[in-house]
């Protein structure tokens, strides 16, 4: 995506086709319609429960297990617990030591 001024172009990466062209709208958004013959070339999914993890902020698996038994969230899947550690959330619990308080 490249953009200047008040327009997006939107190239294919590989082919270095432009795929879209978009003006900035009056309030400072760009919207894109595409027309139905355009198709996606490569799509990725996740895990149902890894998914909600990410949307939620990375909100624990025993807190989106309460989530769902209560149902407090509309089309909240059931919950499997990860065992795989999210990345995220080790970053997340990184500290750094305090400075010296010699100068």
């Amino acid at each position: 995506m490249k953009f200047d001024e008040n327009r997006c172009l939107t190239y294919d990466k590989k082919k270095g086709q432009l795929i879209a062209f978009v003006t900035m709208a009056p309030n400072r958004i760009f919207p894109l319609m595409m027309p139905l013959e355009h198709k996606v070339a490569l799509t990725t999914t996740l895990e149902s429960t890894k998914l909600w993890h990410l949307r939620f902020g990375h909100l624990n698996y025993k807190s989106l297990k309460v989530l769902k038994q209560k149902e407090m969230v509309i089309g909240l899947p059931s919950i499997i617990e990860n065992k795989n550690i999210c990345e995220g959330c080790i970053f997340g619990k990184m500290h750094r030591l305090p400075f010296s308080k010699a100068s």
